[in-house]
This record gives structure tokens, C-alpha cells and sequence, in this order.
């Protein structure tokens, strides 16, 4: 079930990860005969300096399918700029983002964000929940390259938190 008190802590903590600060919020809950469960809520944040994000939650299955689109969104971006950058500064840079397509194609990881969907949570939630998890269980390794994915699940977070929410991170 959706909370709302948790969605406006978490869209607030969005919006400070990608540099905005809410200056106001509006709520609205659509009930349906089922109850709320079954409803939909949208939060509309403004920030400072004038932008604006709506985060919409209308029940697991279109969260999973706008999360599933930015995942998609995320791959043929990524993959795109891999091939400008194997061509323009080597390939050793392009590995890195190939890198990125590897880790958010992997069917674990893509299973914890579908379940924290079918949880209640928007995609965004269920995006920075996950990352946040793998990029602590990295930062904490004793391997030098191991640390160093923690900063790509950061990439990767961000750059889909951005698909997902219409802003550039």
C-alpha cells in the first residue's frame, strides 16, 4: 500500500540528491471503489529556482512499466554513448558505461526493483532503495576495484532517477 508520509520523505530526498530543495508540495489522493489501496496519489514538489517534479504512484503495475521503460531508456542511452565515446576518447572509458548496461541488465538486481515495486513503492523509490543498498555493500569492500562500482551504482541511480523524474542529475 502506498504511504504517503514515506513518498513526500523520499521525494524530498530526491530532489536533495539532484540538487533541488522542495519549497512546496501538493497532495492529492484519488480513491477508488476498492479503497486506497487501489487509488492513486500524485506529489507535485516545486524547488527552488523554479523546477518542478511530479511523481505519480498508480498501482504496481504501471509503477513496474514506467521503471521497466526507464530501465530501456537507460540501456539504449547508455549504449549510445558508449559508441561516441569508443570512437572520440577509447575504449577503455566506453567499458566503463558498457559496465553500467551490465550491472542494470543484471536479473537480480532487477528482481529487487520489481519486488519493491509490487511492495508499494514508486519506481524511484524502488531505484534508490536498490542502488543505495549495492552502493554501500561496495564502498565497504576490501577490494580497491570492487570500491570503485560503488560510484557506477551512483552513476546509474542517478541517471535513472532522472529518466524517471524528466531532469537532467
Amino acid at each position: 500500500m502506498f504511504n504517503m508520509r514515506s513518498a513526500f520523505s523520499f521525494a524530498r530526498g530526491i530532489l536533495n540528491a539532484l540538487g533541488m530543495r522542495i519549497i512546496a508540495a501538493a497532495f492529492v489522493i484519488t480513491f477508488m471503489a476498492a479503497g486506497l489501496a487501489d487509488g492513486g496519489a500524485v506529489i507535485d514538489a516545486y524547488a527552488a529556482g523554479g523546477g518542478a517534479v511530479k511523481i505519480i504512484y498508480a498501482g504496481a503495475e504501471a509503477e513496474k512499466a514506467r521503471l521497466l521503460a526507464a530501465v530501456d531508456a537507460f540501456c539504449r542511452d547508455t549504449e549510445r554513448m558508449t559508441q561516441k565515446m569508443s570512437g572520440q576518447v577509447g575504449q577503455h572509458e566506453a567499458e566503463i558505461l558498457s559496465g553500467h548496461i551490465a550491472m542494470l541488465s543484471d536479473p537480480f538486481l532487477r528482481a529487487q526493483l520489481e519486488e519493491k515495486v509490487e511492495q508499494g513503492s514508486v519506481a524511484e523509490q524502488a531505484v534508490d532503495e536498490v542502488c543505495a543498498f549495492y552502493e554501500e555493500l561496495f564502498s565497504q569492500a576490501d577490494d580497491e576495484l570492487v570500491r570503485q562500482r560503488a560510484a557506477d551504482v551512483r552513476d546509474i541511480r542517478n541517471r535513472l532517477l532522472g529518466l524517471l523524474l524528466h531532469v537532467k542529475p
